[in-house]
Order: structure tokens, then sequence, then C-alpha cells
């Protein structure tokens, strides 16, 4: 939720139509929200899934799940570092 209030400010004060940069920032930035809002819908669907019981095919939901987390952190990093590049 903070991060959307700073994703709002960060609108405020810069606009996608300023540079490249600022065009580059809040398409990576909403991705990368975007793709963690999707990550809680699975997580929240698997965890329906699985409160009738764990079976050899849910288990590789949960997998597919953890595995979805770790790719999107990984994307967070790269965002992150992209985002601070230009102060450095």
């Amino acid at each position: 939720m903070l991060a959307l209030l700073l994703f709002r400010d960060d609108l405020q004060d810069l606009s996608p139509r300023d540079s490249a940069y600022a065009s580059a920032y809040f398409t990576l930035l909403g991705l990368h929200h975007a793709h963690v809002a999707l990550g809680l819908l699975l997580v929240a669907f698997v965890l329906a899934r699985t409160s009738r019981g764990l079976t050899a095919y849910r288990v590789r939901g949960v997998q597919a799940v953890a595995l979805y987390w770790l790719v999107v952190a990984a994307l967070g990093v790269a965002v992150t570092i992209t985002v601070v590049s230009p102060s450095l």
C-alpha cells in the first residue's frame, strides 16, 4: 500500500512525458506493482485450494507460486537498481 502511495506522489512530481527516464521509471515500477498484485492473487488462490488438503498436484501449484515470487523478487532488485542508478 505504501508503494502505491509513493508511486502516486512520484506521478505528481514527475510525468512520464517529461523524459525517457521518467517513462522507463513509471513503466518498470507499474509493471512490478502489477506483478506483485498478481502474486498476491495467486497466493490467495493457492491457499484456498490447499485448505482442503495437500495433494501432489497442489504441491506443484505451491512450488509454481514460490518460483513466481522468486522471479518477482529478482525483478524487484533490478527495478530498484534502475531507479537508484541515476543518483549514483
